[in-house]
């Protein structure tokens, strides 16, 4: 059996080149389901009539983010056989996944910054 080792937290065991590409494909299917549930339900929660602050959502929104990736990880490492992650490094990963998470957030207010700016610009070129 061919193991792959991306480093010291995860090991990826597969036949050859396709079963390793299976296994991380359906590793990250099953997190990009978890993820739009859970923001999903978290964007209804902050439109509903509760009024959660800005600043308090995001907090909250990250926080829940945070063991939902911790408890994904466990229950993945403990019943797909293609990952193996070390029982030692499991919040380790879960610190990588919500590090690539918030930075999704980061991405999103640069985009809109930029197209703000750009529609102003042309308002601004074309009235």
């Amino acid at each position: 059996m061919h193991t792959m080792a991306t480093d010291n937290f995860i090991t990826i065991n597969g036949k050859n080149i396709f079963s390793t590409i299976d296994v991380n494909l359906k590793f990250l299917t099953f997190l990009f389901i978890i993820t739009s549930i859970t923001e999903t339900i978290l964007t209804n929660l902050q439109e509903s009539k509760l009024k959660i602050n800005d600043i308090l959502h995001y907090i909250f929104q990250s926080t829940i983010m945070f063991f939902i990736y911790y408890i994904f990880v466990l229950i993945y490492s403990k019943y797909d056989l293609g990952i193996t992650v070390h029982p030692h490094r499991q919040l380790a990963i879960t610190a990588i996944l919500w590090v690539l998470y918030m930075g999704l957030d980061v991405i999103y207010i640069a985009v809109k910054s930029i197209y703000k700016k750009s529609i102003s610009h042309v308002r601004n070129n074309y009235n």
